[in-house]
């Protein structure tokens, strides 16, 4: 029960902690959190459940491996955002703290409530603090990006709302097990509209391509702290949602119907993502970029549905959260210090903070490097493994065990697919890497440019970086 509800209560303590507090308040309250979470699961057993009952008709708690795995990785990043934020004025504001701890529980709250209404309220939860720090903190000149963030928000609350209500008659059940149990197949298009709102709440938070237009703004004008909070766990909620609730819920039909649209949107957002990330000077923008290309991988690998790639997707949001933190953090580091996010500043960043040079380097690496579904060990399915990922639950508790039939008709089919599905991925995944590649490449030319020539100007960098590239041929 603490594991679920520090948070909340350090989130009220710190509205009346005096100014010259607040920081040091909430880096402890954040470390707390954390090692909290540490001691819980080292008494934690992979394959138990542990139920939290709050005394709560629609909300319950359950926690299993996975809740346990994005509950760890939300109160890391809720540290180090705080850490690396320490010396900027941000956490000096009450506001700030207060609101970044309710975030914090309305997360934890995402990745152990137990039914569906709570899924939605803690989902909600969330929006809420995270738009008001993009209120106060953002350098929003014009309201235009902040209210198509709040706008693309509201339509997909609106359409989740529907589905878990729809839901919810349909099945006649709240709670995670009874949904499972439910035979929503038997719903026919019923299930396929049910599901597609979900969807399209989940396309507009990781976001997926075409719903991405309010990020690259968003993270532009967003303060450093508040763009680490969406870029590293924010976005994740999406991506549990999908591997837990809606995958399992509705494995059948309206999975089957709905896989190859959210697979195309993917991985059309992977290389559109990478493509306009090399024409960007704005190092946040280019980050804003990436991350989309990123991120619309790893959902297009949690609609293969296969045990090895969710295991390898959940994998993939750790490293994105991890990477998200260093690009964000250097490049407001930048920021604050050149007062510029233009090409690394040229020379400025390679002559007055050759510290951080190797920080960036070595952020844009992992953006690439860790990404690679191809470079991991994928094993196709295999009948005598054993073993069975969130997608086949659903046919357990109906009682069927997912195994080919005797004369083994349906076996070559679906072995088929899954091999197109993860060849299709894999291109893709390659042909992201390579415009990663060539974004980075730009950066590191502007920079080794601007060391060879003295600046004139920010304005007149990009010019010059084209010019050296000129020269290089």
């Amino acid at each position: 029960m603490a594991l679920i509800l520090l948070p909340l209560v350090f989130s009220l303590v710190a509205w009346f902690i005096p100014s010259a507090f607040t920081r040091l308040f909430g880096l402890l309250s954040t470390a707390i959190t954390l090692v909290w979470s540490i001691v819980a699961v080292c008494c934690f057993h992979a394959d138990d459940q542990l139920y939290v009952d709050l005394g709560l008709r629609f909300v319950r708690f359950s926690i299993d491996s996975l809740s346990f795995a994005m509950i760890l990785l939300t109160n890391a990043v809720f540290l180090l955002v705080f850490l690396s934020n320490f010396t900027t004025k941000i956490v000096n504001d009450n506001k700030f703290i207060a609101l970044a701890l309710l975030m914090q529980f309305g997360l934890i709250g995402v990745f152990t409530t137990n039914t569906i209404l709570g899924f939605y309220i803690f989902w909600e939860l969330t929006l809420l603090p995270i738009f008001l720090i993009l209120y106060w903190f953002g350098s929003f000149e014009k309201p235009r990006a902040l209210l198509q963030f709040f706008l693309y928000t509201l339509l997909g609350s609106l359409a989740m709302l529907l589905s878990v209500i729809g839901l919810m008659h349909a099945g006649n059940e709240i709670t995670y097990e009874g949904l499972l149990a439910a035979d929503l197949n038997s719903l026919g298009n019923t299930s396929i509209i049910l599901m597609g709102g979900f969807l399209f709440a989940f396309a507009v938070k990781i976001p997926l391509f075409p719903f991405h237009t309010w990020q690259a703004e968003t993270y532009t004008k967003a303060p450093v702290a508040g763009t680490m909070l969406l870029s590293a766990i924010m976005l994740k909620m999406a991506l549990f949602g999908l591997l837990k609730w809606v995958l399992p819920i509705f494995d059948g039909v309206a999975t089957d119907f709905w896989r190859w649209p959210i697979i195309t949107l993917g991985l059309i957002g992977v290389v559109y993502g990478a493509v306009i990330a090399i024409r960007q000077s704005d190092i946040k923008t280019l980050f804003a970029y990436a991350s989309l290309s990123h991120l619309g991988l790893i959902a297009a690998a949690l609609m293969l549905n296969d045990y090895d790639t969710n295991q390898i997707a959940v994998v993939q949001i750790v490293n994105h959260s991890i990477v998200s933190i260093g690009l964000f953090l250097a490049a407001g580091i930048i920021e604050q210090r050149l007062g510029t996010r233009l090409a690394l500043g040229g020379d400025q960043v390679g002559q007055r903070h050759r510290g951080l040079e190797p920080l960036l380097i070595q952020a844009l690496r992992g953006l690439v490097g860790l990404t690679h579904l191809g470079d991991a060990d994928i094993t196709l399915y295999h009948d005598d493994r054993g073993q069975r990922h969130h997608g086949e639950q659903k046919r357990v508790a109906d009682g069927q065990t997912g195994q080919p039939s005797p004369d083994g008709a349906n076996q070559p089919t679906r072995h088929h697919q899954r091999h197109r599905l993860l060849a299709i991925v894999r291109l893709a995944e390659l042909s992201r890497c390579k415009a990663i590649q060539l974004s980075i490449g730009a950066v590191i030319a502007r920079y080794h440019c601007g060391r060879h020539q003295q600046p004139e100007g920010l304005r007149q960098h990009g010019k010059r970086a084209q010019g050296c590239g000129q020269q290089s041929h």
